[in-house]
């Protein structure tokens, strides 16, 4: 092997450099190039291509935005018919066992309840009145109302406050409403002599719509119209599902909410404990 001189070294160096300037020099040059072929030979025609092609995608979605709204206003009438079975259904498996609020059914978890009668009694709604404790500081009593009905949601959304300090397990309340607090009851009782007759009025109204409804439908429907929808029937009471209703697992027998097995255990406790 030949000797390496300083000379040879000094060379090389300066070969390895001149090479890398010519590379740069040639990325350099490519560069320049590419971005003239992008933007200065294809840009324009890319950029035409592309408004071609959002042209057609804004016209094609148009298109189809009026076809889904062609085919929702075609498929209206038939949805209101399901609509209206799945109400008249609903209402066709309310039970219609008489319905009372006893004086002593608001339990609470202060003094006793002290009750002023119903605000509303019929046969499908009862509201009573009852004045009970709260936690205030100051205006420590409340008037409170709270109501059975048979009907309930989706049929008709009613109030339910939070906050009622009462032991509200299994009460059958559809309706809990604060209507007011007050340093004492008599205050609370001037103040319904004086609204009574405005209170809870948004839910009559309500209740009085779907009332009507239901007599209607009671009148003129029965189940056997709509035995073909009818998917299972309870042995007990004869509440029924349809095919609108939540469906359970193939082969198991779906629970029917009248004879809910832990609820019944609960009332038979209480009334053991009562006597």
């Amino acid at each position: 092997m030949d000797k390496i001189t300083a000379t040879q070294i000094l060379d090389a160096r300066e070969r390895i450099k001149q090479h890398y300037q010519a590379m740069e020099e040639a990325r350099r040059q490519q560069n320049k190039e590419i971005n003239h072929l992008k933007w200065e030979v294809y840009g324009e025609v890319i950029r035409q291509i592309e408004n071609f092609r959002d042209r057609a995608i804004r016209e094609l979605e148009e298109r189809h935005v009026s076809l889904q709204a062609d085919k929702a206003e075609e498929i209206l009438p038939y949805s209101s018919i399901i609509t209206q079975a799945e109400r008249i259904l609903a209402m066709l498996t309310l039970e219609t066992e008489p319905i009372t609020i006893g004086d002593d059914d608001v339990v609470t978890y202060g003094d006793a309840a002290e009750s002023l009668g119903y605000l509303f009694d019929d046969d499908y709604l009862k509201i009573k009145l009852f004045i009970i404790t709260n936690d205030r500081p100051k205006n420590k009593y409340s008037l409170i109302a709270v109501g059975r009905s048979i009907f309930g949601e989706p049929l008709i959304k009613y109030p339910r406050d939070c906050g009622l300090r009462i032991k509200d397990f299994n009460t059958g309340f559809k309706l809990e409403a604060i209507l007011s607090f007050a340093a004492s009851t008599d205050e609370l009782k001037k103040w319904l002599a004086k609204h009574r007759g405005d209170l809870l009025g948004s839910t009559l109204k309500d209740y009085q719509q779907v009332k009507r409804q239901y007599i209607a439908v009671k009148q003129e429907y029965t189940r056997e119209d709509f035995k073909e929808l009818i998917t299972w029937t309870c042995p007990q009471c004869k509440n029924f599902r349809t095919i609108f209703d939540y469906r359970p697992i193939p082969g198991t027998t779906p629970p029917c909410y009248r004879h809910n097995p832990y609820v019944d255990m609960i009332k038979t406790e209480t009334s053991l404990e009562e006597r």
